[in-house]
C-alpha cells in the first residue's frame, strides 16, 4: 500500500528537510490542499516547489464547503489545478456538512447534489486524469448515503480520522 501524506496549510512547520526525511523513510507521494471555499492554500506553491525538487509525485485536493456558490470554488479549483500541470490526481474533499453561518447540517439530498455536481464537473474538465473523492466511511454514512451510488465509481481515499473514534 503507498504512504502518501496530506498537506495544507495546517502542517505549516513542514519543512524541505522534513519532507526529504519522509519521502527516504518510504513516503510515495504526497497530497496538497489546494484551497478551500474562496482561499488557496498559502502553502501550495511552496509544497508543490519541495515536491518538484525531491522528485515526490503529488495530488491536489480542494475543501469545498456547500453554502457557498459552488460555480466560484470549482473555478478557483480548475485554476489552481492548471498552475499545475504535472499535478498527478485531482481529489474532492468530502466532508463538511454543515452551513458555515448557521451550523445547521444540509439535508442530505442537498450535499449529495453539491458534491456530485463538482465530481461531475471535474470528471468532464479533465476526462485523462483522475478525479477522486477523499473522504471517509462515516461521513457518507451518516451525512450523505445517495453518495455511494456515484461515488463508488471513482477512485476513493478513505480519511478515517483516529479524532472522530473513541480508542
Amino acid at each position: 500500500m503507498p504512504i502518501i501524506l496530506d498537506l495544507s496549510n495546517y502542517q505549516n512547520t513542514m519543512t524541505k528537510e522534513r519532507l526529504a526525511l519522509f519521502k527516504a523513510s518510504g513516503v510515495d507521494a504526497v497530497i496538497i490542499r489546494a484551497g478551500c471555499a474562496h482561499f488557496e492554500d498559502a502553502m501550495l506553491p511552496t509544497f508543490v516547489k519541495w515536491c518538484r525538487e525531491l522528485g515526490l509525485s503529488f495530488g491536489l485536493y480542494y475543501y469545498f464547503y456547500p453554502g457557498i456558490l459552488l460555480t466560484s470554488q470549482i473555478e478557483l479549483f480548475v485554476e489552481l489545478i492548471n498552475e499545475y500541470p504535472d499535478v498527478k490526481n485531482i481529489w474532492i474533499d468530502v466532508e463538511e456538512s454543515l452551513n458555515d453561518t448557521t451550523g445547521i447540517a444540509y439535508p442530505s439530498i442537498a450535499l449529495n447534489a453539491f458534491y456530485k455536481k463538482i465530481a461531475d464537473t471535474l470528471v468532464a474538465t479533465y476526462p485523462n486524469r483522475i478525479v477522486g473523492v477523499y473522504s471517509a466511511q462515516w461521513v457518507m454514512d451518516t451525512f450523505i448515503p445517495q453518495m455511494y451510488l456515484w461515488a463508488n465509481k471513482l477512485p476513493f481515499w478513505c480519511a478515517n480520522y483516529v479524532k472522530y473514534y473513541s480508542w
